[in-house]
């Protein structure tokens, strides 16, 4: 089960994820309240071990600073959009190891991508996605699952959809904008415990 905490805005939080056994942090770079700059997120990438994987997360983004988040960042993922990989992202070439993570929101497209995150319409407000929906596109691709996830229902959440993955942002806040280090300590513990009782063979 990969574990991703996203909107992470101070490298506390994003310690406390590593720690805690996530695999990912993201990092908003479009308008939210966990929004950051580049700068600010270079700061905190110094801070954090290697080994804990970074996205980069856009919604109909800038172009330029797309690229610029990729050259300097070097992130292991562009999160944003499936339509902005057909407008603003069009031709965008990742930097080596870094792959696209395209975003859909309640829908399933004619043709579906390597990998997705699937999620409610709007991010980060904790909008429940159509976890039936998610089900169904999770038996054939790899699907992350996002949208209204907290320690509570994550077990469910992952006993009903089998994604590949979980993501996680005000599901794991205190007050909005601000992480819990409680919460995703519990977010993480839940959600490995939940893996493995659905794929015991693959539990550590």
């Amino acid at each position: 089960m990969w574990i991703k905490i996203c909107g992470i805005t101070d490298s506390t939080a994003a310690l406390t994820a590593a720690c805690a056994g996530a695999d990912a942090v993201g990092l908003v770079f479009s308008p939210s309240v966990r929004q950051i700059s580049i700068d600010q997120a270079e700061r905190l990438l110094e801070e954090i071990p290697d080994e804990l994987q970074t996205v980069a997360v856009f919604r109909k983004p800038d172009r330029q600073t797309a690229i610029e988040v990729l050259r300097r960042l070097q992130p292991d993922y562009l999160q944003s959009d499936q339509g902005d990989w057909q407008h603003n992202l069009r031709g965008l070439k990742p930097t080596t190891g870094c792959r696209f993570l395209p975003v859909l929101r309640n829908q399933v497209p004619g043709k579906l991508p390597p990998i997705c995150l699937f999620e409610g319409t709007s991010s980060g407000r904790g909008l429940l996605a159509d976890w039936r929906m998610a089900a169904r596109i999770a038996k054939q691709i790899p699907l992350i699952l996002a949208g209204g996830l907290t320690p509570g229902n994550v077990a469910d959440a992952i006993q009903e959809v089998r994604p590949y993955g979980v993501d996680v942002s005000s599901g794991v806040e205190k007050i909005r904008g601000e992480k819990s280090s409680r919460l995703i300590e519990e977010f993480v513990r839940v959600a490995r415990q939940a893996a493995a009782e659905v794929n015991p063979e693959n539990a550590l």
